[in-house]
């Protein structure tokens, strides 16, 4: 039905066998997971979210892959209806709130960053770091929230080992 080879048409038939891929590994996952485990703050947010998040990125990449052919002046009368039922679907879903979703600084996201970055850093160098653990109720490999090296609220209080800062710092 989409004649027109645009970006947004590739990553609109990208999606739909990735969502197939995550679909596996979240169920292969759950086989590993302790069940006893309490969910982590980022992953409790991942999940919730992740709905939300697939509207608004994976809607508006098949959104704009119908625009285009409307645009263009090739889509039959279906596809330029099938586009209007969309664009208002998906006005609705950016409308949409978000539950106990506050605005964070850049700068505090920059700073977990840099501390997951430090913290994976120090992990490769072989630093002798026993405030950061692999162990699974410490971090998650869940890959839809934001990062498992610095993401748990614990996580976002530690910097890097002394070790590694003093590397970084040369030794200042």
């Amino acid at each position: 039905m989409l004649t027109i080879a645009s970006p947004f048409l590739e990553a609109s038939r990208a999606f739909v066998p990735m969502l197939a891929g995550i679909a596996d590994t979240d169920r292969a996952r759950a086989d590993h997971e302790p069940a006893d485990r309490t969910a982590t703050v980022a992953e409790r947010f991942g999940c919730e979210d992740l709905v939300r998040c697939f509207r608004l990125r994976y809607g508006g990449m098949l959104l704009r892959a119908l625009e285009v052919e409307t645009t263009a002046g090739t889509a039959p009368a279906p596809l330029r209806r099938l586009r209007d039922q969309l664009a208002e679907r998906y006005a609705e879903w950016q409308a949409d709130d978000l539950p106990d979703a506050a605005p964070i600084p850049i700068r505090t996201l920059v700073g977990v960053q840099f501390g997951a970055i430090l913290a994976c850093a120090s992990h490769v160098a072989g630093g002798d770091d026993s405030r950061h653990s692999a162990e699974p109720d410490r971090a998650s490999p869940h890959r839809h929230g934001p990062s498992a090296a610095g993401a748990s609220a614990g996580n976002r209080r530690r910097g890097p080992s002394p070790l590694l800062a003093t590397s970084l710092t040369g030794g200042a």
